[in-house]
């Protein structure tokens, strides 16, 4: 998940994709409101029985984004936020350690090179239900603004690395503020959905035609509404970040998306972002689900659940999109700024941090974390 400005502290993350049809939603969605101008009753449940948090790596370089394939086999990218990132993509073995992938040649840009050949800036990758990794690459390193080559979205067999697909997007689509952050992906309509955080904006890509539509590019719900983020000690995130984390339901019919300054959870029905809906008819069917606080990345478990970072109270929550109860898993000071988050076969879910409200000098290892969720 992103910061506009250079490198103060941040940027998107974290990436999951649609598993299957077939996964029970706890997600029904309340009689229509418009999200600009009405919030649900909101309750806050007291904290749950708390969690175990599992350290899993750590590195001496900033990644936002972690993703685990059907086959166990995990993954994480460094975004290009200074001059000094020599990986882009890497897989995390089983020891801790990374290596870079697919290969150390796609991994080896310099200014100039092609975002067809080498990654850029990449800030998510997903893995999805059928073993391919989805690369999101804003192609705006260092936040100084996006190469006129625009963004990429590559589609890659985890298998053999072999790209599959990269995805162009047109000049209508970004525009030089622009920083594609997250991506989820519909497999079974073969859609996939990315947040714009650098101005604002959802583009959805129909994976077959490569068609795009930017949508909600000028609705209040994707823009910013906190003037900064603070933290304990008087620390201040001031960056404007916009539409950053992203989830689908299990069955594809509902986008939920949050902006990292600001508050609120939204959901909207993917078939009006799916066609060319009216402006003002798309932003009246977004739903305000809970106020869930600054939030990065978003992560949807089989119950239906929608997790997320509580980012300047150290903490990890859990949304219930069926009432709007917003419960704190986890509160701990090693949880500086819950990036990403994915999940495993066993059901342990897994998050990066990112330590965007600090300066470089003041951050300590970048870890990724783990933990079983109790049961709700």
């Amino acid at each position: 998940m992103l910061p506009s400005a250079l490198l103060s502290p941040r940027l998107l993350s974290r990436s999951a994709v649609l598993l299957t049809a077939g996964w029970l939603v706890a997600c029904s969605s309340p009689a229509a409101s418009d999200a600009e101008t009405k919030t649900p009753p909101q309750a806050t449940a007291a904290p749950a029985a708390p969690v175990q948090l599992e350290l899993v790596a750590q590195h001496d370089r900033q990644w936002t984004g972690i993703t685990i394939a059907p086959n166990g086999r995990r993954f994480v990218n460094f975004p290009r936020w200074s001059d000094d990132v020599p990986v882009s993509v890497a897989e995390l073995l089983a020891d801790g350690t990374t290596r870079p992938w697919p290969d150390a040649a796609r991994n080896n840009w310099k200014p100039g090179a092609s975002p067809d050949e080498q990654f850029s800036c990449v800030q998510s990758v997903v893995a999805d239900s059928r073993n391919r990794l989805w690369v999101v690459d804003a192609n705006n390193p260092q936040f100084k603004g996006a190469l006129p080559s625009g963004p990429r979205l590559h589609a890659f067999d985890i298998a053999s690395g072999k790209l599959l697909r990269t995805y162009f997007f047109p000049a209508a689509a970004w525009n030089p503020k622009s920083y594609l952050n997250d991506v989820r992906v519909d497999v079974v309509r073969n859609v996939a959905y990315l947040t714009d955080s650098g101005s604002g904006a959802l583009l959805v890509v129909e994976l077959g035609s490569g068609q795009v539509r930017r949508q909600l590019a000028d609705a209040p719900v994707t823009k910013p509404t906190l003037p900064y983020l603070e933290f304990a000690g008087g620390i201040r995130f001031t960056n404007p970040v916009h539409s950053d984390g992203i989830e689908l339901t299990a069955n594809g019919d509902t986008l939920y998306f949050a902006v990292l300054t600001g508050e609120k959870l939204f959901r909207v029905p993917t078939r009006l972002l799916r066609r060319a809906t009216p402006a003002d008819s798309l932003r009246a069917a977004v739903q305000t689900v809970a106020t869930i606080g600054p939030a990065d990345g978003l992560w949807r478990t089989a119950d239906g659940g929608i997790w997320s970072g509580m980012l300047t109270t150290d903490a990890v929550r859990v949304t219930d999109p069926r009432t709007g109860t917003v419960t704190d898993a986890v509160q701990d000071a090693r949880i500086r700024w819950a990036d990403t988050f994915a999940e495993d076969a066993e059901g342990n879910v897994y998050f990066t941090t990112s330590q965007l409200q600090y300066a470089p000098a003041q951050r300590g290892k970048y870890e990724i974390y783990r933990f079983r969720p109790a049961a709700r």
